[in-house]
């Protein structure tokens, strides 16, 4: 009985991540989920570079997204906005990921969704709501996913075996 406990324990054994991982992961889910939304908002003809202006409204107000098509400033500070916050989510989701159970790519897209549904119900339309107006839902929680896609993937590749 305990050589069959202990199989099983080995076989469910996490890999172990440190903040560097999540920091990587983060940047890398970060860079999928901008592509994709930028991809996303170009298709339905909504502007290639108003995701990133639509972040650069966090600091920038309303006037980041005065105008369509590329502008340098409000593009630049959308994305080190966008790049600072997907490295955050990454740390935090190893951190999490130590108190959490199950697999690191179910993990990962739940938290991401859970964030989807509190920053688009609850904080964006409080802080930044020429965001929250321009932002489509369906973009927004697609995006989620992928970028929790790429940090699994990401802390997968990266992750350590635990020690037994």
């Amino acid at each position: 009985m305990a050589t069959r406990d202990y199989a099983i324990r080995v076989r469910r054994k996490e890999h172990e991540y440190d903040l560097l991982d999540g920091l990587i992961g983060g940047m890398i889910g970060g860079v999928l989920i901008g592509l994709l939304t930028m991809m996303l908002f170009w298709l339905v003809g909504l502007g290639f570079w108003m995701p990133l202006k639509l972040i650069a409204t966090l600091l920038m107000g309303p006037e980041a997204v005065a105008s369509r098509g590329f502008e340098m400033m409000p593009v630049l500070v959308g994305m080190v906005i966008h790049m600072v916050l997907s490295m955050t989510f990454g740390a935090v989701m190893v951190w999490l990921g130590r108190y959490l159970p199950g697999q690191v790519m179910v993990r990962a897209i739940a938290l991401s969704l859970l964030l989807w549904v509190i920053a688009d119900f609850m904080v964006l339309p409080v802080i930044a709501p020429t965001f929250d107006r321009g932002m489509p839902e369906w973009i927004f929680a697609v995006a989620h996913v992928m970028y929790a896609i790429g940090l699994a993937a990401c802390l997968m590749t990266r992750g350590r075996r635990a020690a037994a």
